[in-house]
């Protein structure tokens, strides 16, 4: 994954622009994943100043040219999805070779036709009074804690495979990109 925090604006645009690696080789895929994956976080005082909407603009923008890439490099169909990372609070998007892949999830998909509860959920949390990722938030373990002994790596992996993410999808290039983006605004 490629971690950008946002402070700006701007670093949202450049964002936009950023070139992508579609192969058209399902077998590629890891590598599509290095290049494609991005995870943003953003600074405190700027996240406050955004509103769905706006992060909803930048959504429909970033697909409208994640779409025209795939045109371009014409070895598409590719699939475009967005994800909120609750653990890290940064909202997360991705772009693969193919219109009928399995997203690369350990945990289960649910597939949802918009990304604005993606977008509220994920500002719900960023924007809160206390952010999810302050240190008061945290229980901390020491030797001889109730529980201490009792992490089983099998058992979390369990717990990860059994958790439901929200991931928006849609397949790129759409001929009728237009749809695509009366459904996100008018969602």
């Amino acid at each position: 994954m490629n971690p950008v925090h946002i402070n700006l604006k701007e670093t949202l645009q450049e964002l936009i622009n950023v070139d992508i690696l579609i192969t058209g080789d399902p077998a590629q895929q890891q590598e599509e994943l290095y290049y494609n994956t991005w995870g943003m976080s953003f600074d405190r005082d700027f996240i406050k100043a955004l509103t769905i909407q706006d992060i909803n603009d930048f959504v429909i923008e970033l697909i409208k040219n994640r779409s025209q890439q795939v045109l371009d490099i014409n070895k598409g169909p590719a699939t475009f999805y967005l994800w909120y990372d609750e653990q890290s609070v940064c909202l997360c998007f991705d772009i693969l070779s193919g219109d009928n892949i399995k997203l690369p999830f350990r945990c289960k998909v649910n597939q949802i036709s918009t990304p604005i509860r993606i977008i509220q959920d994920f500002l719900k949390d960023a924007q809160a009074e206390i952010h999810p990722l302050d240190f008061q938030n945290f229980k901390f373990f020491e030797p001889g804690d109730p529980g201490w002994d009792e992490f089983d790596e099998e058992k979390e992996e369990e717990d990860i495979s059994l958790k439901t993410i929200d991931v928006y999808v849609t397949i790129l290039p759409q001929s009728k990109i237009e749809n695509i983006l009366k459904k996100i605004i008018s969602a």
